[in-house]
């Protein structure tokens, strides 16, 4: 099994244990970054679903935890130097009665739920979904850019991805490898990220 939770490595500094923590070291940066910096054309569909069978099976792995991630999204998927995706970020997480008090980006969540301010995993398997779409279009977020150019562009995108999620019409996906799942999970057909996962791995057999 593949845990895409960062290692702890021990302190930094020896002499100050409580200073500085450290990491094993993701060598290719964060998933946003490298959809960013290279064509869509040169990242092979083996490895977008690679992508989304780490993403999906770290979720999993911290929803078994009792963990919600609260910030799930591409930027907080670092790639390792096999390129697969380790989840970093953990500071917003809630787990139990510890409550970081994240929550998630527009784009990756459903601006429908009645509580948009209490994570649930049906949120964060939308928001899984999101970061699938983001794989599988180079970066996108769902009904927006890959990049923002100013805040004022990301306050927009928030508007418009609202209004349009509110009328239900989500992104196309028909076309797309997994778009199909992509979409179950932005409409909800998924009670957890393992249902998930185990639909992309079955995914490798069948060709869907």
């Amino acid at each position: 099994m593949l845990l895409c939770l960062y290692s702890y490595l021990g302190p930094l500094d020896l002499s100050e244990p409580r200073r500085d923590l450290l990491f094993k070291e993701a060598i290719n940066g964060d998933l946003q970054q490298y959809l960013n910096s290279h064509n869509k054309d040169t990242i092979n569909d083996k490895l977008r679903l690679q992508w989304c069978e780490n993403a999906a099976e770290g979720l999993s792995y911290c929803h078994k935890l009792d963990i919600f991630h609260c910030d799930l999204r591409p930027e907080n998927l670092l790639l390792d130097e096999h390129l697969n995706i380790r989840i970093c970020d953990f500071g917003g997480a809630t787990c139990g009665e510890l409550d970081g008090g994240g929550l998630p980006d527009f784009g990756f969540f459903d601006p429908r739920d009645e509580d948009v301010f209490t994570v649930t995993k049906s949120m964060e398997i939308f928001g899984l979904g999101s970061i699938m779409y983001s794989i599988m279009t180079g970066g996108h977020r769902p009904h927006g850019p890959a990049e923002f150019t100013s805040s004022d562009e990301m306050v927009s995108y928030g508007d418009k991805f609202e209004c349009l999620l509110r009328q239900g019409i989500f992104p196309d996906t028909k076309d797309m490898i997994a778009g199909g799942l992509i979409l179950d999970c932005w409409k909800g057909k998924f009670t957890s990220a393992e249902e998930v996962l185990q639909r992309l791995l079955a995914m490798r057999n069948v060709g869907e």
